[in-house]
């Protein structure tokens, strides 16, 4: 049971996040004006991301030193502490506040759940991909539903749309306690904070290519992800929430792609390289196609909106598939090397910061009108080009 608990706490905890952030998303619109969407989409994106690299000094201990069910409990329950706290005051602060904590909090959360994927595959005797693809497609599928209810809710009746969020991460802790696991390697907790620096040094030495290529994969992608729902509306392919549906299309491209991963496994290396090729080629393709056929009505846009969705879908589709296909190699070597809950840890601290700085860069980009709405896909077609370099170098060197 511990596997399906696992899975349902993903994805109450993505659902969570997702929630929250396209919630927040469209709070923090109304506050600031509806022509500031395009950079308060990727503010928010960013600064929800940010949490988790700046706790990773709590974060790695934790993981390592104590059960991953309560780390994921009291991570998940403090969170909707702090949301009730924030209803009762009307976002006393302001909401940006909420939407920061949230996510810092949350990486205990997220580390902790990472830390376990090696766990459950030893304890089940499934594949590391297996079950990283199930735990993915769970808190992925929970963060891209999140985007369209989020929104919505808001929409129509932001009160009990946060009573709802509130709910989410209640269920996250709950179904998070009931992940048990024998074969934890845990440290004392002031052994673990001790040896942090040492087990970082030792981890990123030894798996720098993969501390650089999955964070930056992650990173663009998620920048991606908010540019094309924020520029499809901004042309007029679809409503707030239509367009918010994007995310729901890729996600569950994510989930296919997730499980094909355990199919190509012996061709990881080769079938990552194509990815981020492709990965370029279609960034650089969607502001052209929008520009090409948009047409000045919703109602005009259908077409050209079902041709932006399955774009979006195929990119989900690899980006699965590559993450997945590093990922699981990454969480074996860790739970090799006894450092399962510090290697956690520590990509998703990593995973955090890519998204923040890209999901940054994006927004102040857009905000000072240094780039367009148009061309902001080019600076992350640049970035895919960097990836593209390090999973050649990644492939080379395992040949």
């Amino acid at each position: 049971m511990s596997f399906i608990n696992l899975i349902t706490a993903s994805f109450f905890a993505g659902f969570g996040l997702g929630y929250l952030k396209f919630y927040g998303l469209e709070h923090l619109t109304f506050f600031h004006g509806m022509d500031s969407k395009s950079w308060v989409i990727q503010g928010v994106g960013a600064l929800i991301t940010l949490g988790p690299c700046l706790i990773y000094f709590l974060s790695s201990p934790l993981a390592s030193s104590y059960k991953k069910r309560w780390v994921m409990f009291a991570a998940a329950g403090i969170t909707a502490v702090l949301l009730v706290f924030g209803g009762i005051t009307d976002y006393i602060g302001t909401a940006w506040t909420y939407v920061f904590l949230a996510g810092l909090i949350m990486g205990c959360f997220n580390a902790a759940k990472n830390a376990a994927i090696p766990l459950e595959a030893v304890k089940s005797g499934r594949s590391t991909e297996s079950v990283n693809a199930a735990v993915n497609i769970g808190f992925l599928a929970g963060m891209m539903l999140g985007v369209p209810i989020g929104t919505k809710m808001y929409e129509v009746n932001p009160a009990w749309g946060l009573y709802f969020c509130i709910a989410l991460f209640v269920f996250a802790a709950l179904f998070g306690s009931f992940c048990h696991f024998s074969n934890e390697n845990l440290q004392n907790f002031r052994q673990s904070t001790n040896f942090l620096c040492e087990d970082t040094r030792f981890l990123i030495k030894k798996y720098k290519l993969y501390l650089l290529m999955v964070p930056l994969i992650w990173g663009v992608v998620s920048a991606l992800s908010l540019s094309i729902i924020a520029y499809a509306e901004e042309a007029k392919l679809g409503t707030a929430t239509q367009c918010s549906f994007m995310a729901i299309y890729a996600a569950v491209a994510v989930a296919v792609g997730n499980v094909m991963a355990d199919k190509l496994k012996k061709n990881r290396y080769h079938v990552t390289f194509i990815y981020n090729i492709l990965l370029i080629v279609f960034i650089l393709l969607i502001p052209v196609l929008i520009r090409l056929f948009a047409e000045p009505t919703i109602e005009e846009n259908r077409v050209i909106y079902w041709i932006l969705a399955a774009v979006a879908a195929f990119l989900g589709i690899l980006f699965g598939l590559s993450t997945n296909l590093i990922e699981a190699e990454w969480f074996r070597m860790i739970y090799e090397d006894k450092k399962e809950g510090a290697g956690a840890a520590l990509m998703s601290a990593a995973v955090a910061l890519a998204c923040f700085v890209l999901g940054t860069s994006v927004g102040v980009l857009l905000l000072l009108k240094i780039v367009s709405p148009e061309s902001q896909f080019l600076w992350l077609a640049l970035i895919s080009a960097l990836i593209a370099y390090l999973t050649k170098v990644w492939k080379d060197n395992a040949g």
